[in-house]
């Protein structure tokens, strides 16, 4: 009984590290509308944090934003994400809220996988907790941006300047 319980603690423990969350579907034209985004905040026994926004059509030269709160008492972003599509731009800054520009921080080990050409549609985020001050909980907001003759495409999700729900670490 009491090795039942404890494989019920760890399972339960497992699946608070990592959260999935849908995005409204056609609220942009334009192929970089965001669909899913899905949060595992204590990757590699505990010490990434993993991002994946799926859109329904990644093409190259999108931009992926993923703004990443890492403390409860300030309710403005902590960090930001970014990365181009089939480019070698990627950038981790500390930043002091939405608009602000930030810092950069040198951070071995940050990765972004985003290729026009895979067919999963999906920009993939991987940052070493340590680069994030080793937060707890995280909870995050992306954007995405898509330059078309008709000018800027842009999705939010959940909605701009929102955020999806707080994931435990």
């Amino acid at each position: 009984m009491t090795a039942l319980a404890s494989v019920a603690v760890l399972a339960g423990t497992a699946q608070a590290d990592s959260a999935s969350f849908t995005d409204r579907h056609g609220d942009i034209r334009s192929g970089n509308d965001i669909l899913r985004v899905r949060v595992v905040n204590g990757a590699d026994g505990g010490a990434r944090l993993n991002l994946v926004a799926r859109l329904r059509d990644l093409g190259s030269t999108d931009r992926v934003d993923f703004w990443i709160d890492t403390d409860p008492h300030d309710r403005g972003p902590e960090y930001r994400a970014s990365g181009v599509s089939e480019s070698d731009f990627m950038e981790l800054r500390a930043v002091d809220g939405w608009g602000t520009q930030g810092t950069a921080v040198a951070c071995r080990g940050f990765d972004i996988g985003m290729n026009g050409g895979d067919p999963s549609e999906r920009a993939r985020f991987t940052i070493p907790r340590r680069c994030l001050g080793g937060p707890g909980p995280v909870r995050v907001s992306v954007h995405s941006r898509r330059v078309t003759d008709n000018g800027a495409q842009n999705d939010w999700a959940p909605a701009r300047h929102a955020w999806y729900p707080w994931v435990a670490r």
